[in-house]
């Protein structure tokens, strides 16, 4: 049976493992071709991401797609939102805030640097890789992101 790790209007998350392989863990977007309004954007946003490889921001492995979804085989993060997290602890400790800053600082500088520009960041886009005290960020949700040419 199929883990449900979330729904939204494109489609649903849900938990899967590697085939062979218990321990490896991924969560898999799975997007209705028919709810994606603007494909060329769509698309735009897989390229991107597949271009990406930084502890800060979500892996995508694998895409896939048959006649009516589009499969997006993604790092699994079972740490919930930034944003949840915020409202839970209702202040970070000085600490706290300097490393979960470090993290989207350097995540951004590596997507700057790669001429992307995110241009939907909130604490709903990052999310947490684990439970634990010390748990890496994670940026998400590069829909609106863009390629952008190099400013002098």
């Amino acid at each position: 049976m199929k883990k449900l790790l979330g729904s939204g209007s494109y489609g649903d998350v849900i938990h899967a493992n590697v085939k062979g392989c218990k321990t490896q863990l991924r969560a898999i977007k799975v997007i209705k071709k028919a709810k994606v309004k603007d494909p060329i954007r769509f698309k735009m946003e897989i390229d991107i991401m597949k271009e990406l490889d930084h502890p800060n921001i979500i892996k995508l492995f694998e895409v896939f797609e048959d006649s009516r979804f589009v499969y997006l085989v993604m790092e699994l993060c079972e740490g919930g939102e930034l944003f949840d997290k915020i409202i839970e602890c209702t202040h970070f400790t000085e600490s706290t805030a300097k490393y979960y800053f470090r993290q989207m600082m350097q995540a951004l500088s590596y997507i700057h640097n790669k001429n992307i520009v995110h241009r939907d960041l909130k604490p709903e886009n990052f999310l947490l890789l684990d439970n634990s005290q010390k748990s890496p960020l994670k940026i998400i949700d590069f829909g609106l992101s863009m390629k952008f040419d190099q400013v002098e």
